[in-house]
Protein backbone atom coordinates (compact mmCIF):
# COMPACT_ATOMS: atom_id res chain seq x y z
CA UNK A 1 0.00 0.00 0.00
CA UNK A 2 1.73 3.27 -0.94
CA UNK A 3 1.37 6.68 1.43
CA UNK A 4 -1.52 8.28 0.00
CA UNK A 5 -3.38 5.19 0.20
CA UNK A 6 -2.38 4.71 3.84
CA UNK A 7 -3.16 8.23 4.54
CA UNK A 8 -6.81 7.27 2.67
CA UNK A 9 -7.02 4.58 5.40
CA UNK A 10 -6.21 6.29 8.36
CA UNK A 11 -8.78 9.07 7.81
CA UNK A 12 -11.55 7.27 6.50
CA UNK A 13 -11.16 4.07 7.94
CA UNK A 14 -9.95 0.37 6.60
CA UNK A 15 -9.82 -0.91 3.54
CA UNK A 16 -12.93 -3.33 3.03
CA UNK A 17 -13.58 -4.95 -0.18
CA UNK A 18 -16.82 -5.04 -1.94
CA UNK A 19 -17.79 -7.73 -4.94
CA UNK A 20 -20.21 -6.56 -7.28
CA UNK A 21 -22.06 -8.47 -9.77
CA UNK A 22 -24.73 -7.79 -12.73
CA UNK A 23 -26.57 -10.33 -14.49
CA UNK A 24 -26.16 -9.16 -18.60
CA UNK A 25 -28.42 -10.05 -21.57
CA UNK A 26 -30.92 -11.45 -19.03
CA UNK A 27 -34.08 -11.19 -21.74
CA UNK A 28 -31.72 -13.09 -24.98
CA UNK A 29 -31.00 -16.02 -21.89
CA UNK A 30 -35.01 -16.18 -21.77
CA UNK A 31 -35.70 -15.85 -25.11
CA UNK A 32 -33.44 -18.18 -26.23
CA UNK A 33 -35.23 -21.04 -27.27
CA UNK A 34 -38.43 -19.71 -28.17
CA UNK A 35 -40.17 -22.18 -26.63
CA UNK A 36 -42.87 -21.03 -24.22
CA UNK A 37 -41.85 -23.54 -21.39
CA UNK A 38 -38.12 -22.81 -21.60
CA UNK A 39 -38.89 -19.02 -21.74
CA UNK A 40 -41.10 -19.49 -18.29
CA UNK A 41 -38.89 -21.99 -16.42
CA UNK A 42 -35.67 -19.47 -17.86
CA UNK A 43 -37.32 -16.57 -16.80
CA UNK A 44 -37.68 -18.22 -13.04
CA UNK A 45 -34.53 -19.13 -12.70
CA UNK A 46 -32.73 -15.44 -13.25
CA UNK A 47 -35.51 -13.84 -11.18
CA UNK A 48 -34.10 -16.29 -8.31
CA UNK A 49 -30.18 -15.11 -8.86
CA UNK A 50 -30.58 -12.08 -5.92
CA UNK A 51 -33.96 -11.50 -4.81
CA UNK A 52 -34.89 -9.06 -1.63
CA UNK A 53 -36.60 -11.26 -0.12
CA UNK A 54 -33.07 -13.49 0.49
CA UNK A 55 -35.08 -16.61 -0.66
CA UNK A 56 -32.50 -17.10 -3.80
CA UNK A 57 -29.65 -18.58 -5.19
CA UNK A 58 -27.31 -16.18 -3.82
CA UNK A 59 -28.20 -17.44 -0.37
CA UNK A 60 -26.66 -20.34 -1.06
CA UNK A 61 -23.42 -18.92 -1.37
CA UNK A 62 -24.28 -16.56 1.58
CA UNK A 63 -24.81 -19.34 3.98
CA UNK A 64 -20.91 -20.78 2.96
CA UNK A 65 -19.13 -17.53 2.78
CA UNK A 66 -21.31 -14.93 4.38
CA UNK A 67 -20.23 -11.57 3.62
CA UNK A 68 -20.61 -8.59 6.30
CA UNK A 69 -23.41 -7.02 4.61
CA UNK A 70 -25.19 -6.43 1.11
CA UNK A 71 -25.73 -2.99 -0.13
CA UNK A 72 -27.54 -4.11 -3.11
CA UNK A 73 -29.65 -7.11 -3.53
CA UNK A 74 -32.39 -8.33 -6.44
CA UNK A 75 -32.80 -7.44 -9.70
CA UNK A 76 -30.11 -9.85 -11.22
CA UNK A 77 -27.20 -7.75 -9.40
CA UNK A 78 -26.16 -7.39 -5.93
CA UNK A 79 -23.38 -5.68 -4.17
CA UNK A 80 -21.35 -7.66 -1.32
CA UNK A 81 -18.95 -6.25 1.84
CA UNK A 82 -16.41 -7.96 3.20
CA UNK A 83 -13.82 -7.23 5.77
CA UNK A 84 -10.72 -9.04 4.04
CA UNK A 85 -9.66 -10.25 0.23
CA UNK A 86 -9.51 -13.52 0.83
CA UNK A 87 -12.80 -13.85 1.98
CA UNK A 88 -14.21 -11.73 -0.83
CA UNK A 89 -12.22 -14.26 -3.29
CA UNK A 90 -13.55 -17.14 -2.39
CA UNK A 91 -17.34 -15.56 -2.42
CA UNK A 92 -16.49 -14.40 -5.69
CA UNK A 93 -15.01 -18.07 -6.66
CA UNK A 94 -18.04 -20.08 -5.44
CA UNK A 95 -20.74 -17.71 -6.84
CA UNK A 96 -19.20 -18.20 -10.30
CA UNK A 97 -19.38 -21.56 -10.36
CA UNK A 98 -23.09 -21.45 -8.68
CA UNK A 99 -24.46 -19.20 -11.32
CA UNK A 100 -22.88 -21.29 -14.07
CA UNK A 101 -24.32 -24.71 -12.50
CA UNK A 102 -27.69 -23.00 -12.25
CA UNK A 103 -27.98 -20.59 -15.58
CA UNK A 104 -25.05 -22.01 -18.11
CA UNK A 105 -24.78 -19.51 -21.09
CA UNK A 106 -26.02 -16.25 -18.68
CA UNK A 107 -23.56 -13.54 -19.69
CA UNK A 108 -22.78 -11.19 -16.53
CA UNK A 109 -20.15 -8.57 -15.13
CA UNK A 110 -18.65 -8.53 -11.98
CA UNK A 111 -16.05 -6.90 -10.05
CA UNK A 112 -14.06 -7.10 -6.61
CA UNK A 113 -12.57 -4.08 -5.63
CA UNK A 114 -11.09 -2.35 -2.74
CA UNK A 115 -13.19 0.69 -0.83
CA UNK A 116 -13.10 2.58 1.97
CA UNK A 117 -15.76 1.56 4.83
CA UNK A 118 -15.15 5.27 6.85
CA UNK A 119 -16.59 6.22 2.97
CA UNK A 120 -19.73 4.83 3.99
CA UNK A 121 -19.67 6.05 7.45
CA UNK A 122 -19.73 9.63 5.66
CA UNK A 123 -22.49 8.57 3.36
CA UNK A 124 -24.85 7.50 6.43
CA UNK A 125 -24.28 3.89 5.93
CA UNK A 126 -24.72 1.95 2.73
CA UNK A 127 -28.30 1.32 3.09
CA UNK A 128 -29.34 4.87 2.61
CA UNK A 129 -30.81 5.34 -0.79
CA UNK A 130 -30.53 1.06 -1.34
CA UNK A 131 -27.82 1.47 -3.93
CA UNK A 132 -25.31 3.60 -2.46
CA UNK A 133 -21.82 2.74 -3.38
CA UNK A 134 -18.45 4.60 -2.99
CA UNK A 135 -16.66 3.21 -5.56
CA UNK A 136 -12.70 2.96 -6.45
CA UNK A 137 -11.22 6.52 -7.99
CA UNK A 138 -14.35 8.46 -6.46
CA UNK A 139 -13.83 10.70 -3.63
CA UNK A 140 -15.20 9.50 -0.31
CA UNK A 141 -18.89 11.33 0.19
CA UNK A 142 -19.59 11.36 -3.87
CA UNK A 143 -21.86 8.90 -4.24
CA UNK A 144 -22.76 6.76 -7.87
CA UNK A 145 -26.30 5.44 -7.72
CA UNK A 146 -28.90 4.72 -10.69
CA UNK A 147 -31.02 7.67 -11.97
CA UNK A 148 -34.44 6.57 -12.52
CA UNK A 149 -35.99 7.58 -15.91
CA UNK A 150 -39.27 7.47 -16.49
CA UNK A 151 -41.13 5.23 -19.25
CA UNK A 152 -41.45 7.29 -22.30
CA UNK A 153 -38.80 10.09 -21.92
CA UNK A 154 -36.58 11.17 -24.42
CA UNK A 155 -32.90 10.25 -23.79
Amino acid sequence: MNEEQTAKTSACGDLKYAYLFEAKGIQKYILASGRLRDVVGASDRVAQIASSDEKDLLATVESAVPPNEFSRRGGGAFCAHFADRDTAEKFRALWRLTIANALPGLEYADALEPTLDGAYAALGGVRENGAATVLPGRGAGQRVCAAHRPPGSAL
